[in-house]
């Protein structure tokens, strides 16, 4: 009977270990073809325990049990070892989880500079990948771990309607089960380390939008306040721009008045009139022009951007 396994590291990036095996039920005797990572630690953790197990002295009896027969004895050990291992990768996420979260309540007692949001966003980015790194071998760690523990199930029946199983008491099948528990329970801390990083990072984007909207507010008073001052100016001109015009009219050449007082107009004064109205739309028109000569331009360069495809 030929079976696969394959068993995922779930805390580093190396290749998948995997095993492919067969089970010869007359003799119970299991052939193995393992293949994995270079100077994977947890793999050469599982071949010296098979070697305390199995390798014995001149002296030393062999070594027999239920255990002994039972072909997935191999894969609940590296599967066992992999868990282990992944503890290591495991608390020091969540040591660098919790300094990002007593660096954001700090920050968010007391006003922070801007260059210090990065680095925090830039750390919880990181919590996040491994996080979402370690759950995803976690997960795979569960299933591969459970389909172990079902197929051990349906192969022990079957075996068990021609002969008498030689591992019915092996305890490989509750190594199983405690694999899968406790991969269930790495999956729960891992959603809720995800969980705490999400309420981190909507922290900082709440700070980050609270300063902000403090700024905008302190522009808006600011505004308010030039805008008070810009009215004050423009009353002071709507004072004087009456006299200063009505002054300037009467001071030309134009006008004058008499030794008896009598108000002398010349008869040039047209040339204010046809001088003062032409160039007064000349300006109006130009300034028109250059209005809209100036929305053009940046009409076709909005065109010319959403045109191009590497705008943006």
């Amino acid at each position: 009977m030929l079976l696969p396994w394959v068993e995922y590291t779930i805390h580093t990036r190396q290749e998948p270990c995997s095993v492919w095996y067969a089970y010869d039920v007359p003799s119970s005797t299991t052939t193995y073809i393992i293949t994995s990572g270079e100077e994977e630690e947890w793999v050469d953790k599982a071949k010296d325990r098979l070697t305390h197990c199995f390798v014995r002295n001149e002296n030393e009896p062999p070594y027999v049990s239920a255990e002994g027969h039972d072909p997935f004895l191999v894969q609940s050990i590296l599967c066992h070892e992999s868990l282990s291992g992944a503890k290591i990768p495991i608390t020091q996420l969540r040591l660098k989880l919790y300094d990002v979260l007593d660096t954001v309540s700090e920050y968010s007692k007391e006003p922070f500079h801007r260059s210090s949001l990065k680095d925090m966003t830039e750390q919880l980015h990181k919590v996040s990948q491994d996080a979402d790194s370690l759950l995803v071998s976690a997960e795979m760690g569960s299933m591969v771990a459970e389909h172990g523990k079902r197929s051990r199930a349906i192969l022990q029946k079957e075996i068990q309607t021609v002969s008498t199983s030689p591992f019915s008491r092996s305890n490989v099948g509750d190594a199983l089960e405690y694999l899968v528990q406790s991969l269930e329970s790495q999956k729960r801390w891992l959603a809720s380390y995800r969980s705490r990083k999400d309420i981190a990072m909507n922290l900082v984007f709440n700070l980050v939008t609270q300063q902000d909207s403090e700024t905008g507010t302190e522009i808006a008073r600011d505004t308010k306040a030039d805008s008070a001052s810009m009215k004050v100016i423009a009353v002071l001109t709507m004072i004087f721009l009456p006299a200063t015009a009505v002054s300037g009219f009467f001071g030309m050449a134009f006008f004058n008045i008499s030794d008896n007082g009598v108000f002398v107009s010349s008869t040039l004064v047209w040339l204010f009139v046809v001088t003062t109205v032409p160039l007064t739309v000349f300006i109006l028109v130009v300034w028109v022009f250059w209005d809209s000569l100036l929305d053009w331009l940046l009409l076709r360069i909005s065109q010319i951007k959403g045109k191009d495809p590497g705008a943006g």
